[in-house]
């Protein structure tokens, strides 16, 4: 998408607003797990389907339910974000240099040395990886501007670039990218608004059904038709939908919140 399509897109975008009623939900619980203090802003953390949750904390990547290292600190590279293809037993995880940032695919066999592959350098900012139905999606802030794109075998193919900081990317099952920023949720595919809020959101995805789940100044909502249904207040942050549990990690840190239905 060039830049005159870019912000034809924001002025037909941020023209309209979409009215949205609240209510709560009862019978919500949460949990809230102690993590180790970090310097900067976070912007991604990853669940796989066993629960435990992966951060890029103080340069390396962190098991915050277990309280341990998955990649531990190093001299060499500062981890900025991760994911997996557990089909292939690999990750994905970007790693910055004083000069670059740079992305790796790291495969790793039974009895067998584990086998690094560099997919991309790019110029030095903050990039993070999602890996979804087979397809890397990367995104990150570079030069005051935030872009999007896709894994290839040649590199990274950018599909989406803007002005400003994108909050958080997320990818639905039907392989569409959506991005936050300030108050608003995008569609890249269809070009156009999916929620507009009155405050500032901080981080979404999509539950099983589909459907929005946020994090903005009111509480952590889930969206439906209309209505926002809020199920927690007092955590704001990435949002991390998986095996029917909302994930909140604030970007200062501190804390990661599992909330889940008490049965």
């Amino acid at each position: 998408m060039d830049k005159s399509k870019i912000h034809i897109y924001l002025l037909i975008v941020l023209v309209s607003f979409v009215t949205i009623s609240f209510k709560n939900v009862d019978g919500y619980k949460y949990k809230a797990y102690k993590i180790p203090a970090s310097k900067i802003r976070l912007t991604s953390f990853y669940v796989n389907d066993f629960d435990q949750v992966l951060a890029p904390i103080g340069g390396g990547i962190y098991l915050i339910k277990e309280k341990n290292w998955f990649l531990p600190p190093s001299k060499d590279y500062y981890f900025t974000s991760f994911a997996t293809n557990l089909s292939d037993s690999s990750f994905f995880v970007f790693g910055n240099t004083p000069d670059a940032s740079k992305l790796y695919y790291i495969k790793i066999e039974e009895k067998q040395p584990i086998q690094r592959y560099a997919l991309a350098e790019l110029d030095l900012g903050k990039y993070n990886i999602i890996y979804k139905s087979n397809i890397g999606y990367v995104w990150g802030v570079g030069k005051k501007k935030s872009k999007i794109g896709m894994v290839t075998d040649k590199g990274i193919k950018w599909i989406f670039e803007i002005e400003g900081v994108i909050n958080q990317v997320q990818v639905n099952d039907k392989s569409e990218v959506f991005f936050s920023m300030g108050n608003t949720i995008y569609n890249i595919a269809k070009q156009k608004k999916v929620l507009a809020l009155a405050s500032k959101i901080y981080g979404f995805d999509f539950n099983d059904e589909g459907k929005l789940v946020v994090s903005y100044n009111e509480g952590i909502g889930i969206k439906d038709g209309d209505y926002i249904d809020i199920v927690a207040t007092g955590a704001e942050g990435l949002v991390q939908f998986k095996n029917k549990k909302i994930y909140v990690l604030p970007q200062n840190g501190q804390f990661l919140y599992e909330f889940y239905q008490s049965i």
